[in-house]
Protein backbone atom coordinates (compact mmCIF):
# COMPACT_ATOMS: atom_id res chain seq x y z
CA UNK A 1 0.00 0.00 0.00
CA UNK A 2 2.72 2.46 -0.98
CA UNK A 3 0.73 3.84 -3.89
CA UNK A 4 -1.59 6.82 -4.00
CA UNK A 5 -3.62 8.40 -6.77
CA UNK A 6 -2.31 11.48 -8.60
CA UNK A 7 -4.78 14.41 -8.26
CA UNK A 8 -4.22 15.64 -11.83
CA UNK A 9 -4.16 12.48 -14.00
CA UNK A 10 -5.74 9.92 -11.61
CA UNK A 11 -3.01 7.35 -12.14
CA UNK A 12 -1.47 5.45 -9.27
CA UNK A 13 2.12 6.28 -8.36
CA UNK A 14 4.62 5.37 -5.69
CA UNK A 15 4.10 7.38 -2.51
CA UNK A 16 7.83 7.96 -2.02
CA UNK A 17 8.26 9.85 -5.31
CA UNK A 18 8.20 13.65 -5.37
CA UNK A 19 6.41 13.86 -8.75
CA UNK A 20 3.93 11.70 -10.60
CA UNK A 21 5.65 9.26 -12.97
CA UNK A 22 2.92 9.61 -15.62
CA UNK A 23 2.30 13.36 -15.84
CA UNK A 24 5.24 14.84 -13.84
CA UNK A 25 2.78 16.64 -11.57
CA UNK A 26 4.51 17.78 -8.38
CA UNK A 27 2.85 15.99 -5.55
CA UNK A 28 1.49 17.98 -2.59
CA UNK A 29 3.14 17.54 0.78
CA UNK A 30 0.81 16.17 3.41
CA UNK A 31 -0.57 18.89 5.71
CA UNK A 32 0.77 17.35 8.89
CA UNK A 33 4.35 17.47 7.61
CA UNK A 34 4.17 21.01 6.26
CA UNK A 35 5.40 23.78 8.54
CA UNK A 36 2.40 25.29 10.26
CA UNK A 37 2.02 28.85 11.44
CA UNK A 38 1.84 29.54 15.13
CA UNK A 39 -1.74 30.70 15.76
CA UNK A 40 -0.84 32.26 19.09
CA UNK A 41 0.22 35.86 19.22
CA UNK A 42 3.02 37.20 21.34
CA UNK A 43 0.61 39.18 23.49
CA UNK A 44 -2.88 37.71 23.02
CA UNK A 45 -4.63 40.44 25.00
CA UNK A 46 -3.06 43.80 25.52
CA UNK A 47 -5.04 46.74 26.79
CA UNK A 48 -3.06 49.92 27.37
CA UNK A 49 -3.68 51.79 30.58
CA UNK A 50 -5.39 55.15 30.24
CA UNK A 51 -2.84 57.94 30.48
CA UNK A 52 -3.08 61.69 30.85
CA UNK A 53 -3.56 63.62 27.65
CA UNK A 54 -0.85 66.24 27.11
CA UNK A 55 -1.18 66.58 23.32
CA UNK A 56 -4.35 68.68 23.19
CA UNK A 57 -3.64 72.38 22.68
CA UNK A 58 -7.01 73.55 23.94
CA UNK A 59 -6.96 73.55 27.78
CA UNK A 60 -10.72 72.94 28.03
CA UNK A 61 -10.49 69.89 25.75
CA UNK A 62 -7.47 68.61 27.68
CA UNK A 63 -9.38 69.08 30.96
CA UNK A 64 -12.40 67.17 29.58
CA UNK A 65 -10.26 64.30 28.28
CA UNK A 66 -8.27 64.06 31.51
CA UNK A 67 -11.50 64.08 33.52
CA UNK A 68 -12.66 61.06 31.49
CA UNK A 69 -9.29 59.38 32.09
CA UNK A 70 -9.67 59.95 35.84
CA UNK A 71 -13.15 58.42 35.60
CA UNK A 72 -11.71 55.38 33.84
CA UNK A 73 -9.14 54.93 36.60
CA UNK A 74 -11.89 55.24 39.22
CA UNK A 75 -14.06 52.62 37.48
CA UNK A 76 -11.07 50.28 37.19
CA UNK A 77 -10.32 50.79 40.89
CA UNK A 78 -13.89 49.83 41.84
CA UNK A 79 -13.88 46.81 39.50
CA UNK A 80 -10.53 45.61 40.84
CA UNK A 81 -11.65 45.99 44.45
CA UNK A 82 -14.87 44.06 43.74
CA UNK A 83 -12.88 41.30 42.06
CA UNK A 84 -10.48 41.20 45.01
CA UNK A 85 -13.36 40.97 47.51
CA UNK A 86 -15.12 38.30 45.43
CA UNK A 87 -11.91 36.28 45.37
CA UNK A 88 -11.58 36.36 49.16
CA UNK A 89 -15.26 35.58 49.69
CA UNK A 90 -14.98 32.57 47.37
CA UNK A 91 -12.04 31.08 49.28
Amino acid sequence: MNEVKCPSCNTWYNKQLQACSACSHILPVHDTFAPQNDHRTIKPFEMPLPSWNTKAKNPFLRFAINTLVAGQWFVMLIAASLAYMAYWVAI
